[in-house]
């Protein structure tokens, strides 16, 4: 009985391209997660962030592979890749939000009073309550 030929020899300078293009994306994923904080407009960074972890992590995958990397460098690449694009697919649906958000930043950033912060909070909850409405109602 024939046997099978051994595995290629995993190839070094392509494995620490790997790693470099894995610590990239994930440095990229961070960067995504921290300008969400920032306010509306600038938040809105992080899908970019996402979209470009999205790429690099996919090559960290594809060059992990064709350098016949182990499971301790594909598995990271591809878990980076698949949170990248949900981080995508997050971002796109939160725009759908994006009028409600920046009108309740607005009123937030205007209101002197408790009374007035309580107003937005009520208006934002409407706002809400409306979008949700029209979401099931297929709008």
């Amino acid at each position: 009985m024939p046997q099978a030929p051994p595995p290629p020899a995993p190839d070094p300078a392509g494995l620490t391209r790997a790693a470099r293009l894995v610590r990239t994306t994930l440095l990229l994923l961070l960067a995504g997660l921290v300008v969400t904080m920032l306010p509306t407009p600038w938040g809105l960074s992080a899908i970019g962030f996402a979209a470009t972890a999205a790429v690099v992590g996919g090559r960290a995958v594809v060059v992990a592979l064709r350098s016949h990397g182990g499971v301790q460098i594909v598995a990271p690449a591809l878990m980076l890749t698949v949170s990248a694009v949900l981080g995508v697919a997050v971002g796109a649906a939160s725009l759908y939000w994006l009028p409600v958000q920046t009108r309740y930043q607005e009123c937030r950033e205007s209101a002197l009073t408790q009374a007035a912060q309580h107003a937005c909070t009520a208006a934002y909850q409407t706002d809400i309550s409306a979008v949700q409405t029209r979401l099931q109602n297929g709008g």
